[in-house]
């Protein structure tokens, strides 16, 4: 998987993406709803007007278990509908940039290594 800040969804594999869509739906005892753009992106019809109380998604990594906030893996589109920040995608797959919100992303270009660590970017000042 490549991480992109330039990409914005995050694009996974149709096969893995119907399976994780199908277990979200049974997670969050809702079904499935057409997204107002007619774009491959699952959405459901939610209660609540918040989104904390969604699953939080965990994405596994060789070495690493990022759990994603709800905030970088759902958005909301309407009142009572939210969509998936992520994207059925044959080509490759790609953590875009909602999944790393919150997230503090670190580089090591020697060791061949990308980390991750929670983060409350809502508190850090422009000047930080």
């Amino acid at each position: 998987m490549i991480v992109d800040t330039g990409t914005t969804y995050t694009f996974l594999d149709p096969g893995f993406y119907e399976i994780f869509a199908e277990a979200l739906e049974e997670a969050i005892g809702s079904k499935r709803v057409r997204n107002p753009w007619g774009l491959p992106i699952v959405c459901f019809k939610v209660r609540s007007h918040h989104i904390d109380h969604l699953p939080v998604i965990t994405v596994h990594f060789t070495g690493a278990d990022v759990k994603l906030p709800t905030v970088s893996s759902y958005f909301r589109v309407q009142k009572q509908m939210v969509c998936l920040a992520m994207i059925a995608s044959y080509d490759i797959s790609i953590l875009g940039n909602l999944s790393q919100m919150n997230l503090y992303v670190g580089y090591d270009l020697e060791k061949k290594k990308v980390s991750f660590k929670p983060a409350d970017c809502t508190k850090h000042s422009k000047n930080a």
